[in-house]
């Protein structure tokens, strides 16, 4: 078998199955993790108590840490983890010590696990006890026409014979990170089904074999890129299932892969390239003093930021552009400016017709240039009215205030907006619990109103719904309100429904893309029940999983970004981690959500008295 290549470090500020460094009983596994553990062993899919595993040593991290001669040092929680899984001698605590033998990046915790495990007699799931053994049988890409990102695809199968499928998003627009992944109990032939049956065909969304050492190569530099986001990227199960998506690939034979890398286009390319676009049908129809200018710039965001072909327009970059990278990075004279979604305009038609790119591809991207203008739009008059008569020098200051890089000098950043700090509106400190609660409902006096009443049996409200995707609305909804009964309840039935028509009445883009309404159904139903704390990362929670959903609608896919016009219609921040969601309302909490909040913020104003 291959060496596994060595893996970087992971670390994370989640932690909810470990003790405290507080506890009163720091080396004891509480009964309930036990009991956690317990039943994801006796699943009879592997994939269940692998996937709590990875969980779990992705939040506890390695146990090579400084400080103890220190005398403010606190036990680090990966140590009373891994003191917990030695010093407990059970069944579960065994199979866990297995996991960490081979999903640990730790080698040192790994020795200690194989040197404990030879003490002990537990039974223990053969396919647990050979996963060295386990075989590498497939690896492939997915894609689309915008190539913004492409998810690399591997499947395993363990010595028992089940297979495993591990899916990692990479974006191209971020540096080749790795944002998103998650692992099914599917063969490779089997996702291959599932994957065409969630993708949309006219989308030109393709899937790809490609050699075990090139998937090998691009899952490590992908999540290489990523450690050097900040903030960090997640998803409602990533970085979770990161140390079994890294297991699985170090199963593939390693070798001959080259990985990610840059095209480099050379200024003489950049400025023959400028020189057809403005020559052509498309760059001829331009008559802005300053638009070669412009469009130079255009071209250099392309090849400089987003690592992507100089033509390759796409809806997500376009939105990168006029939402932060434009408005923040680019100096120049106010009316020029005004005019650069004009010669955007010009350049995704002229880019797509060099690539040939299908018409509704077009459509899409024209479609967020015209989205995304009102915004820009609104950022330069801010800008403008910040700066007054100043240097241009005091213009940047003012939008680099509104957005921030998402990995440092040279990637364009997400605005994901100030830092709220943790104080209420007089400047006190509050909880970080209470922040959450505030940003939930959408601020202290939505707060401070709260009632606990359980959500109404609402029918669908579709007054304000365009006519011309009345159609698309309600099947979404009907597929939603499939899912919610089955999975759910009438509450977050009503919720769903509420998000539905929010969003068809203030973002009808959503409806008006080609896209599957199945996928819009999907994400409008994770993104409600993960704001209403019911929807589980790992087998032993009382409820649905997000692979329950996967089952459900058949959609392979992350829900996260999909789920972003949705919030946005409540006016809940464009890019949001799954563990902070929010639609900034209450209006789609359950009455046992708003409770819970009720109680939370009755206890901390006893404390320090009202917000």
């Amino acid at each position: 078998m291959t060496p596994r290549a060595p893996r970087p470090d992971r670390r994370s500020r989640h932690l909810q199955a470990v003790p405290s460094a507080g506890s009163a009983q720091p080396q004891g596994a509480p009964e309930d993790f036990l009991g956690t553990m317990g039943a994801a062993l006796d699943d009879p899919d592997p994939l269940a108590f692998l996937s709590l595993a990875s969980m779990i040593i992705s939040s506890t991290g390695r146990l090579d840490h400084g400080g103890p001669e220190h005398e403010d040092y606190v036990r680090p929680p990966q140590e009373l983890f891994y003191e917990s899984m030695l010093n407990i001698s059970a069944r579960e605590t065994t199979a866990m010590l297995h996991a960490i033998t081979a999903l640990s990046s730790d080698n040192r915790a790994a020795q200690q696990a194989r040197r404990e495990i030879r003490r002990r007699d537990h039974a223990v799931p053969h396919w647990l006890e050979t996963l060295d053994d386990a075989q590498a049988e497939a690896a492939a890409t997915t894609a689309d026409h915008f190539r913004d990102g492409e998810n690399v695809v591997v499947t395993v199968r363990l010595s028992d014979g089940s297979p495993l499928t591990s899916v990692l998003y990479v974006d191209f627009n971020i540096g080749f990170a790795a944002k998103d992944g998650f692992v099914l109990p599917e063969d490779a032939e089997g996702f291959r089904q599932l994957f065409h049956h969630a993708g949309d065909p006219a989308h030109g969304i393709e899937y790809l074999e490609i050699t075990p050492g090139e998937a090998q190569a691009r899952i490590m530099d992908a999540i290489e890129s990523g450690d050097h986001v900040f903030p960090p990227l997640e998803s409602e199960m990533w970085p979770h299932t990161r140390p079994l998506i890294e297991w699985m690939a170090g199963l593939l034979p390693g070798g001959g892969g080259e990985g990610y890398r840059v095209e480099e286009v050379s200024p003489i390319q950049r400025q023959r390239l400028l020189q057809r676009f403005l020559s052509s049908p498309s760059g001829r129809g331009l008559d802005g003093e300053d638009d070669p200018v412009i469009a130079e710039l255009l071209i250099t965001f392309l090849t400089d930021y987003t690592v992507g072909d100089p033509l390759r327009w796409s809806p997500v970059k376009v939105e990168i552009l006029l939402a932060d990278w434009f408005p923040r990075k680019v100096m120049f004279d106010p009316e020029a400016m005004r005019r650069m979604p004009a010669v955007l305009r010009a350049m995704v038609q002229f880019g797509h017709q060099e690539l040939g790119m299908p018409a509704h591809a077009t459509e899409d991207t024209l479609r967020s240039v015209e989205e995304w203008t009102p915004y820009y739009l609104k950022r330069l008059l801010e800008a403008d009215l910040a700066a007054g008569e100043e240097r241009a020098e005091d213009w940047a200051e003012a939008w680099g205030s509104a957005g921030g890089f998402a990995g440092g000098e040279g990637w364009p950043g997400y605005p994901y907006g100030d830092d709220p700090g943790l104080v209420d509106s007089q400047g006190n400190p509050i909880s970080f619990e209470l922040h959450r609660a505030v940003e939930l409902v959408g601020g202290e006096e939505a707060l401070a109103a709260l009632d606990a009443e359980p959500l109404p049996d609402e029918e669908l409200q579709l007054d304000r719904v365009p006519e011309d995707i009345l159609g698309r609305v309600q099947e979404t909804t009907r597929l939603c309100d499939e899912a919610a009964d089955a999975l759910f309840d009438q509450e977050i039935r009503t919720a769903c429904r509420r998000v539905i028509a929010q969003t068809a009445a203030e973002e009808p883009g959503v409806f008006r893309r080609k896209s599957k309404n199945v996928t819009a159904a999907a994400a409008v139903l994770w993104a409600v029940a993960t704001v209403n704390n019911r929807m589980g990362l790992y087998s032993g929670w009382n409820g649905p999983m997000a692979k329950d959903l996967t089952a459900h609608f058949g959609t392979a896919v992350s829900y996260a970004d999909r789920a972003r016009p949705f919030l946005r219609s409540f006016g809940g921040r464009d890019y949001q981690r799954s563990t902070d969601l929010s639609f900034a309302t209450p209006t789609v909490l359950t009455g046992a959500r708003r409770a819970a909040l009720i109680r939370l913020r009755d206890a901390e104003s006893g404390a320090n008295g009202p917000l």
